[in-house]
């Protein structure tokens, strides 16, 4: 699939929002799309969501809407003067028509399905076959105790989207099922559910600023699965390991296509809270005690207090990263294993996985070839912003609404 074929079919100018709705923090870009142009960032901007003070579910949304709020803020005093010098804030915004959001895990419940038709004699599969098969198994899931206890029992729940990975009659993969005579029907389905009050949440921030025709929201997990496909269709089994936020999220993919997801709570949050609590630190301090560190700059006590810290925390994330695998897997593990980290605890993870080796993760059985998802990984697929540093979070939700917005 070339992910810019919708763009080339263009002859006006587009703008829009891309936002990163983290457990930890809020990204926003501004973007430009113009026909037989890549998707170019004009402006960019996170904003932290006070992770170290999280006080359960209601307060950690306070929070993000609040950071989500200094976003749309920045984006209007910093981001919008750049579209054009000439024209009036109002007017730019008037251009701006559609909102692109994508969701870390800790927002979403995400399932990989095999769901399974029979009968006696062959039947003609039709759309409206496959999606009644879809409607009965998203009714399931929504009422399962694994989403009632996830979400929170009695919360209105939307889906966030669902992706049919594909598609096998009679035990054999067809890429065009329909209209096409069959005993036996497997539909491989990727499904997200998304409580309705964030969604509101987000979309009332949003809208109080920009006069949005379109508001779209997509998990992050089948982000970067599409647009690794698109723009790296030679890998078709691989491990995604995401840890930018409260939680590391894992996506397992074979043969091209979603197997099977799940996560852990244990990722930069819990990293830099639990190394503070280890060595007794305010937020402010360990951020800067880990700068020193990763620099070399520490005296030899305080070395070895933040290194033993730090091998400590290593082999807990590890174990849980092998366990978590070990759940996932369904027969043997992808040897490639591919991880996003924020950059100011990226080194960290990247000494956690030994990025570049072969790998022997002895609690996994398996050997991995680790390499880190950076901005460099999208070159050549999208025009930088000349005034912000890009967001690697926000670069596959702008890659991925480019060719979306049709």
């Amino acid at each position: 699939m070339d992910m810019f074929a919708s763009l080339r079919s263009k002859n006006e100018e587009t703008l829009m929002l891309v936002l990163d709705i983290g457990s930890s923090s809020v990204a926003g870009a501004l973007v430009r799309l113009r026909s037989k142009e890549h998707p170019h960032i004009i402006y960019s901007v996170r904003k932290d969501a006070a992770f170290f003070d999280q006080k359960g579910a209601d307060h950690l949304l306070a929070k993000v809407k609040e950071a989500l709020d200094k976003v749309v803020a920045d984006l209007l005093s910093s981001g919008l003067p750049l579209v054009s010098k000439h024209e009036k804030e109002k007017k730019i915004k008037r251009q701006i028509h559609t909102a692109f959001c994508f969701y870390s895990s800790h927002w979403y419940l995400s399932q990989s399905s095999m769901i399974e038709y029979s009968a006696k004699e062959p039947t003609l599969v039709t759309q409206t076959l496959i999606d009644s098969l879809i409607k009965e198994h998203t009714d399931d899931f929504e009422a399962s105790s694994l989403a009632q206890n996830t979400i929170g029992e009695g919360q209105v729940v939307d889906v966030l989207e669902q992706k049919i990975m594909d598609v096998h009659l009679n035990g054999y993969v067809v890429q065009e099922p329909l209209n096409k005579n069959a005993k036996s029907m497997q539909v491989n389905l990727f499904t997200s559910l998304i409580p309705h009050s964030i969604k509101e949440t987000v979309e009332k921030s949003l809208r109080a600023s920009f006069f949005l025709e379109h508001v779209h929201h997509h998990s992050f997990a089948l982000t970067i699965y599409s647009v690794m496909a698109s723009l790296k269709p030679e890998y078709k089994d691989y491990l995604f390991v995401d840890v930018g936020g409260a939680v590391t999220d894992v996506l397992v993919v074979k043969n091209g296509r979603i197997r099977s997801s799940a996560s852990f709570p244990f990722g930069k949050t819990r990293f830099l809270k639990d190394f503070a609590a280890q060595l007794k630190l305010s937020p402010e301090e360990t951020l800067s005690r880990l700068a020193l560190f990763e620099r070399n700059m520490l005296n030899k006590k305080n070395f070895e207090q933040v290194d033993a810290s730090f091998k400590n925390l290593k082999q807990q994330w590890n174990n849980e990263l092998c366990t978590t695998i070990e759940k996932v897997r369904h027969g043997a593990v992808p040897h490639l294993f591919f991880f996003m980290a924020d950059d100011d605890v990226s080194s960290f993870f990247s000494d956690f996985m030994g990025e570049g080796d072969a790998v022997n993760y002895v609690a996994c059985q398996a050997d991995f070839e680790v390499r880190k998802i950076h901005k460099q990984f999208f070159k050549n697929s999208y025009a930088p912003s000349r005034v912000s540093s890009d967001d690697v979070f926000l670069i596959p939700g702008v890659l991925y609404s480019s060719f979306e917005d049709k």
